[in-house]
């Protein structure tokens, strides 16, 4: 009996030992992107960024399968580039992105949402933010056209206020952040009335709050039945 016990046992860690060996050598996630189809295409008399801090103007940009292949004056063309006049465009290499965090650090922050490094280890070149992004994060209803600069400094203030609040409370002084959401301001004005009724919809309390509001809440946070709170984000309207 003990025999057979004993070889059931070294069976069952044999079985954990290979399936741990195939776990391990499973690839990991892959992304998902593809680029999408490109043409050959040449640029005629843009004015370019190089993304290095040179500045080129009336230039021509030559790209193939997706590639810049040359960059320079009257370019030798071909049948197989399309031939764009870009006199007085600009062109600039990829796509500007003022580092938002939005979907990665979200708001209101919490730590199951702040994925926006990966601290397994230093070089983790197969991890993605794709791979941990939240889609529902509020930001990215407030990322309407013309408003990007108030998202992504948005995101910042309420990272500040967070580390700030650490770093301030031994001296007893409380710090939380205030997310008002869209209030009337100077800053809707180019905002449609169908933009923020999209926003207000995803609030807990659905409805479009006054400055009032915010100077309550204000009152509230200096009184000292708030002594408890430190470091908070708190959501004119919920969300």
């Amino acid at each position: 009996m003990m025999h057979k016990n004993n070889t059931k046992l070294i069976l069952l860690t044999a079985l954990i030992f290979i399936s741990n060996i195939s776990s391990a050598e499973k690839a990991p996630f892959e992304s998902s992107y593809e680029p999408l189809p490109s043409s050959n295409t040449i640029f005629r008399n843009a004015n370019i960024y190089d993304g290095e801090g040179n500045e080129f103007s009336e230039t021509d940009l030559l790209i193939k399968d997706g590639k810049i292949i040359a960059m320079g004056t009257d370019l030798p063309g071909s049948p197989e580039f399309i031939e764009v006049d870009a006199s007085g465009k600009w062109i600039t290499p990829g796509i500007i992105d003022i580092h938002s965090h939005m979907g990665v650090y979200s708001a209101p922050s919490v730590s199951s949402s702040s994925d926006g490094n990966e601290s397994t280890s230093p070089i983790t070149a197969d991890v993605w933010a794709e791979h941990s992004i939240w889609t529902q994060d509020p930001q990215f209803a407030l990322a309407l056209k013309g408003e990007s600069v108030y998202a992504a400094s948005k995101a910042g203030v309420e990272s500040f206020s967070r580390t700030f609040a650490r770093e301030m409370a031994d001296f007893n002084v409380r710090v939380n952040c205030i997310a008002p959401g869209p209030i009337s301001t100077d800053l809707l004005q180019g905002v449609t009335k169908k933009q923020i009724s999209n926003i207000v919809s995803q609030q807990v309390i659905q409805k479009q709050f006054q400055k009032s509001d915010v100077c309550d809440l204000v009152e509230l946070l200096l009184d000292e039945k708030a002594s408890s709170l430190s470091g908070q984000v708190l959501n004119v309207g919920g969300v």
